[in-house]
């Protein structure tokens, strides 16, 4: 007894779907002004009051959102944010017709 099979053949859309913006930032620290962001930084620093005291869990949380808050403004100032292109890859004729005579054997 003889099985002939078939081949199946099918189209299979290639490309990539352009994503959205992501919410975080991104910045080029390549490009960044060091010198500024330190004296930035020292700058916002010297704006807490030395003379409180750390004593609870919530002046801890306080002095930490400080710092980190110091450190946002220091970035945004003297690091430039890096350009982020959404791109959507789209192939060549020749891959699609390739692709076309692949599933077509």
């Amino acid at each position: 007894m003889l099985t002939v099979h078939k081949s199946l053949t099918f189209e299979i859309p290639i490309g990539a779907e352009a994503r959205p913006k992501s919410p975080r930032i991104s910045f080029n620290f390549k490009a960044a002004n060091w010198p500024k962001f330190r004296s930035k930084l020292d700058h916002q620093l010297m704006l807490w009051n030395n003379s409180r005291q750390i004593e609870s869990a919530l002046d801890i949380e306080e002095y930490t959102a400080f710092v980190t808050n110091s450190i946002i403004v220091a970035t945004h100032e003297a690091i430039p944010q890096a350009k982020q292109a959404n791109t959507t890859f789209s192939p060549s004729e020749t891959t699609k017709s390739l692709i076309v005579q692949k599933h077509q054997c």
